[in-house]
């Protein structure tokens, strides 16, 4: 099938169908590539499921979402190292402002009972939960990512902010709004200093998760990085999402990532420490 004009290629690799070949005969991917990685790594399989694949082990069964099924991509390649700056990526250390966080409260993307829950409490102001990330400074570009997902509320706000100490009184706040029925970012806006924010992305993971991401441009010579999750009640980006709660009002959330650079890279999951995905 990969012959043209009758002449059989010596080699063939094939990601997404997962073919290879080399000299006129079926191989398999060791067989035809050499792949190495000195850590542990995630992705997505068949069936949605987050795995993890161990170190040296080539991520090639590679799946994402396309609204309706999961569709093979085949091999994952991440040719420079991340790192995970949340030190507790199920947010076990997050501070928690008029909510309360409760584990282990629904099925996360892993397919495990590991979901966190954001509940609001019964006060009359913003509800949310944050972390104080040290990150690169000085015109760094930082992402921050979390899985969220409805639960009885559907609208929730992602705030990543830069306390840097020589720009406008030392804050620079950016700030995206993300609807969790729909699966769409319906705002951002920046609410103090100036801002840069680079990106608000959402992508489909399914079984009703999505993974929301944030990006900002730090300015001056702080290393601090605040991420707050805010529980909202309208789809309104607002500097505030306040309102009276009754304790019910819940998201559930899974995998908090903030890491240097441009875009979301594969989760690497946290536990008391921050965490180096190594590059394949």
């Amino acid at each position: 099938a990969y012959a043209a004009n009758s002449i059989t290629p010596q080699l063939v690799a094939d990601f997404k169908d997962g073919v290879y070949g080399k000299n006129s005969a079926l191989s398999t991917f060791d067989g035809v590539l050499n792949h190495t990685r000195s850590s542990a790594a995630t992705y997505v399989d068949s069936t949605g499921l987050l795995q993890t694949a161990a170190s040296g082990v080539a991520r090639e069964n590679h799946h994402v979402y396309n609204g309706s099924a999961w569709v093979k991509e085949g091999y994952l390649h991440e040719p420079e190292a991340a790192t995970n700056l949340v030190t507790q990526s199920d947010l076990s250390n997050w501070g928690q402002t008029r909510s309360v966080l409760s584990f282990d409260q629904g099925t996360s993307p892993d397919g495990t009972s590991n979901a966190t829950k954001q509940t609001a409490d019964t006060s009359t102001n913003s509800h949310s939960v944050s972390e104080i990330v040290n990150a690169p400074a000085n015109d760094s570009v930082v992402t921050a990512s979390v899985y969220l997902k409805q639960d009885t509320l559907r609208y929730a706000q992602i705030r990543i902010a830069d306390n840097a100490t020589n720009v406008n009184g030392g804050l620079n706040n950016f700030d995206a709004h993300f609807d969790l029925q729909d699966g769409v970012v319906t705002g951002t806006a920046n609410y103090s200093g100036t801002a840069l924010g680079t990106h608000a992305y959402v992508e489909d993971v399914g079984n009703g998760w999505y993974r929301c991401s944030i990006g900002l441009t730090k300015q001056g010579d702080n290393v601090r990085t605040d991420v707050t999750i805010y529980l909202a009640t309208s789809a309104v980006v607002s500097n505030n999402t306040g309102f009276t709660g009754t304790g019910t009002e819940s998201i559930l959330i899974y995998g908090a990532q903030l890491e240097e650079g441009s875009v979301p890279t594969s989760y690497i999951p946290t536990a008391g420490s921050t965490v180096t995905r190594a590059a394949d």
